[in-house]
């Protein structure tokens, strides 16, 4: 696997590549880890579905990076 990511105080960019098709694998979820607090927190999706436009404070969770 290969991974690069970019980011700044309000995006992150992340890709990565895989050498083969992971079976079962539709998509990605990210989270934001507070390890003082021990809570995780999924990031916003910023891609959406057609069927999701109008869906307010989706998270990676919710519409999973494909």
């Amino acid at each position: 696997m290969k991974a690069i990511a970019f980011s700044n105080n309000d995006l992150a960019l992340v890709a990565w590549a895989f050498d083969r098709k992971l079976p079962g694998c539709l998509g990605f979820q990210v989270e934001r880890g507070d390890v003082n607090a021990g809570t995780w927190t999924g990031l916003p999706a910023l891609a959406r579905f057609e069927v999701d436009k109008d869906r307010d404070n989706l998270t990676t969770r919710d519409a999973p990076i494909q």
